[in-house]
Parts: structure tokens; C-alpha cells; sequence
């Protein structure tokens, strides 16, 4: 009998050994089924690489990039994501091409506010992009808000944008991604998009707008601007729109009050009358609008023809980049 019990106990040696093996190399949504049941198992964070075209993507330090991921985390509102960007740093690095410095450049921001924001609760994916004419590509973030549907965010640092952080408090940036366009962003704080109206005696609206000297024609004109207000004809128009659009501008986020009343005015003596006057909705609407129709018509007053203009404003500020051709998106 004991010329056998020495080979029994290496094959159980090496059984032993094999399934401790097998079990270090489990990935992190594995559990184990020896969990005591006086004691709540820790929360799994899976780490994953980022993968393009089957190769690991590396950050400027030449590690692979590395993604935390939290299971618990959750898509946020718009709201939610500005508070959570405000509150986050990341931006506040500067960009370093490299030598003799460590390198830190979009793909290590974007990895950054990630990881940041799956620890702070919320779903992240980082974004790479491939641009035309440029073999370094570029890096950000995106999120699914719950209101404001995909978001884009740029938060790469002073050194790589033309513009200097003495006067800027954040380098968070939303972004505009779209396959075949220029790389696009904006302050996340500022509106994203500019709802114009202009209103004015159809005569006259162009020498307006195109800032030329004017003078009055006739005199029934002179006598319907004695008679009209341009501006409080204006402002009931706009509020007309505004209703007509309440439902599609809810979905924008902001929507500021009308400003501006810029214009031009008649001056007769001591009168002063307004022929043609301007106003800004400012709105949280991203410059793709599919509800936005632009509108031009002419309109009789009292026998005067009267221009009413609404066009959309784009406020977004083309980076240097160019144009994209392939984007990445990782969850």
C-alpha cells in the first residue's frame, strides 16, 4: 500500500495547484461561491483596456490606457453632469507633448475624467477619434445624459488649445462629434446656440442689418412709425414663437429671456422711432436643431410691409483639429 500513496498525494498536490490558477486569473464580475454569509462580498470594479482596431491604446506616459468601471453607476441628467464636471479637476492640468517631461495628453484627460466620474456614481465612456491629416487622433469623454441624450465633453488642459487660462476658469468643454464635420466645442457654461429675431420695415431691413445710411422715403412711413412700435411689435412676435415652440424648447435645458433691441433710428427733429430692431434667445439647444425651421416673411401692417426674420446662431468654436473621420467610443 504505501507504494501508491505517494503519487496519490502529488496528484492531489498538482489538482490543488491547478484550480488556485485558474482562480487568480478570474475576471472581476466573477464572485466567489465561499462567501461567507456574515459578510457582504466586495464590489467588483472591473478594469478594462481600450481596444482601436484590435490595439492596446497607450497614454502619453506609454502605459495602456485603463478604465475603471463602476457597476453601480448611473446615467445623469445634464444638470448632474455640469455639477460633476465643476467639481472635477482634471482640466486644470496642462497639456504635455513630452520629453523631458512625462507626457499627459487627451487620452490620459479623458481616461482621468472617466475613472472620476464612474467613482462619483456616473456612467463615463471615453472617446477616441480618429481625425483626417492627423495621426495622433484625439481623446474626450461622452455621457448619456437622461435629458439631453449623448453628450460629448473635451476637458484636455491649457497646451494644446491656441487660447492661454488667463481668462478662463475651466478648459471643460462640450463637444460636437460628427463623422465628416470639423471637431467643434464650447464652454459648457455658455449657451450653445442663439435664436435671432429680427424685425423691421421691409424698406429699409437691409440698409439696417448691412449697417448703411438710411434715410426716410416717404412720408407715410414717417407717419406709421408714429403710429407702430417696431420694438413691442417685435416682442409680441417672439412670444407668439415661443409658445408655438414651448414643448421643443423645454427640451433644450436653458432658455434664456430675450435680449438685445439693437436697431437702427429714425430721427425727425426731436423724434426718435425705431424701424428695425433685433433680439437673442439664448438656448441650451445644440446647433443641430431637427425642430428649427428658419423663417422669413414679409408681413402688411397698416400698409406698410413689415420683415419678420427668426434664424438660429451658432456659437460653437472650431478647434484646429479637423475633420473627423472614425469615432471610438468605449463604455
Amino acid at each position: 500500500m504505501k507504494r501508491y500513496l505517494i503519487p496519490i498525494i502529488i496528484i492531489l498536490v498538482l489538482t490543488s495547484g491547478l484550480w488556485i490558477g485558474c482562480g487568480s486569473i478570474q475576471t472581476s464580475e466573477q464572485t466567489s461561491t465561499q462567501t461567507p454569509t456574515t459578510e457582504e462580498a466586495p464590489t467588483q470594479i472591473p478594469e478594462t483596456y481600450v481596444y482601436i482596431r484590435g490595439t492596446i491604446v497607450d497614454g502619453g506616459d506609454g502605459e495602456p490606457i485603463q478604465l475603471i468601471n463602476n457597476p453601480a453607476a448611473t446615467n445623469p441628467t445634464y444638470t448632474e453632469l455640469l455639477a460633476f464636471l465643476k467639481k472635477d479637476l482634471t482640466d486644470r492640468y496642462s497639456y504635455i507633448f513630452g520629453p523631458p517631461k512625462i507626457a499627459y495628453v487627451s487620452s490620459d484627460f479623458a481616461e482621468d475624467v472617466h475613472n472620476n466620474a464612474e467613482a462619483a456614481g456616473i456612467r463615463a465612456a471615453w472617446v477616441g477619434l480618429d481625425i483626417y491629416e492627423n495621426t495622433e487622433g484625439h481623446a474626450l469623454d461622452a455621457f448619456e445624459t437622461t435629458d439631453a441624450g449623448l453628450v460629448y465633453i473635451d476637458s484636455t488642459g491649457e497646451g494644446l488649445w491656441s487660447e492661454s487660462s488667463s481668462n478662463r476658469n475651466s478648459w471643460d468643454r462640450q463637444a460636437y462629434v460628427n463623422v465628416g464635420k470639423a471637431y467643434a466645442v464650447i464652454d459648457i457654461e455658455s449657451p450653445k446656440s442663439g435664436i435671432e429675431f429680427l424685425v423691421g420695415i421691409e424698406e429699409y431691413i437691409d440698409e439696417v442689418t448691412e449697417l448703411k445710411e438710411w434715410t426716410l422715403r416717404s412720408p407715410e412711413i414717417l407717419e406709421w412709425v408714429r403710429k407702430h412700435d417696431v420694438r413691442e411689435l417685435g416682442r409680441a412676435w417672439i412670444e407668439e414663437w415661443m409658445r408655438e415652440h414651448d414643448v421643443e424648447l423645454s427640451r433644450c435645458g436653458r432658455v434664456l429671456e430675450p435680449f438685445g433691441n439693437y436697431g437702427a433710428q429714425n430721427v425727425w427733429g426731436t423724434e426718435f422711432h425705431h424701424i428695425a430692431s433685433g433680439w437673442v434667445v439664448r438656448t441650451d439647444c445644440m446647433i443641430e436643431i431637427p425642430w428649427f425651421q428658419p423663417r422669413l416673411e414679409v408681413i402688411d401692417v397698416d400698409g406698410i410691409p413689415v420683415s419678420w426674420e427668426v434664424s438660429l446662431a451658432d456659437y460653437r468654436k472650431f478647434e484646429p483639429l479637423g475633420i473627423v473621420k472614425d469615432i471610438h467610443i468605449n463604455w
